[in-house]
């Protein structure tokens, strides 16, 4: 992701040094998704809006669409759920209207929840599993409300990785699986999960990567009352809040319904 922000940069700086607004404008998107792994909240955002801004001044509806739909993906990165709640509405009836189901199937109540991944499951085989059907299945492990049908949709979605998936399913089904885990306090899970991400992201280490795995790593220590090095932990932990990353906002969240 940090070479992928690389060359999207260079290629807006070309399209924009040529006044190609249109192609400009999803590659800017694409900034901003690069800026989520390395924990830039803000700055992702600030592409994002301003790729926004240009589609709509431009016409171009589908890309306003992809624009606002990222949004809604960059505030849930940052645990942002309150800001995020009214764009993803806004996103998947940009995306219903322009009958852009694949963008649907990545988009409260743990009732909804269930069949908003459900439904988002089923039109990802229809369009390609490759895309989010893993997050999908992430997604459910976590609000399923049989363990046997979470313990399945974990094997899907790691089964899928294996086939071969869109990048970002990687990390984005680590996450949920490695949160699934602390709720049940299992925390060999909590750690193969953990290690699995680490794995994925070994080549090109990512900062958001890095912080989810060393978190689960951190309290599947303690949760085990192993030794852990709380100082490290703590200034982790002092770090996102400096750039308002709201990593417990997601298990709080599950708690609650």
């Amino acid at each position: 992701m940090a070479t992928a922000l690389s060359h999207f940069a260079d290629c807006v700086d070309l399209c924009e040094a040529n006044g190609l607004t249109r192609i400009a404008v999803p590659n800017r998107v694409m900034m901003g998704h690069c800026r989520i792994y390395t924990r830039k909240f803000d700055l992702g955002l600030d592409d994002m809006r301003m790729a926004r801004e240009a589609a709509i001044r431009i016409g171009n509806r589908h890309a306003e669409m992809f624009a606002t739909h990222s949004l809604g993906i960059c505030l849930v990165a940052a645990g942002r759920y309150d800001e995020a709640d009214n764009m993803q509405s806004e996103a998947l009836e940009q995306a219903r209207t322009l009958k852009a189901r694949r963008y649907e199937a990545s988009k409260g109540l743990r009732a909804e929840a269930l069949a908003l991944a459900r439904r988002g499951r089923e039109i990802s085989e229809e369009t390609g599993p490759g895309f989010v059907g893993a997050i999908l299945y992430g997604l459910l492990a976590l609000v399923e409300d049989k363990r046997e049908d979470q313990e399945a949709a974990l094997a899907a979605g790691e089964a899928l990785l294996g086939q071969g998936s869109v990048g970002h399913n990687h990390f984005w089904f680590r996450r949920y699986a490695i949160e699934r885990a602390l709720l049940l306090e299992d925390w060999n899970e909590v750690t193969r999960q953990a290690d699995a991400l680490l794995l994925r992201m070994a080549a090109e280490p990512l900062a958001y990567a890095s912080f989810v795995a060393e978190r689960g790593h951190h309290l599947a220590r303690q949760g085990r009352g192993d030794a852990t090095d709380d100082a490290k932990f703590k200034l982790l932990s002092s770090a996102a809040a400096q750039i308002d990353m709201r990593i417990d906002a997601l298990g709080s969240a599950l708690r609650r319904m």
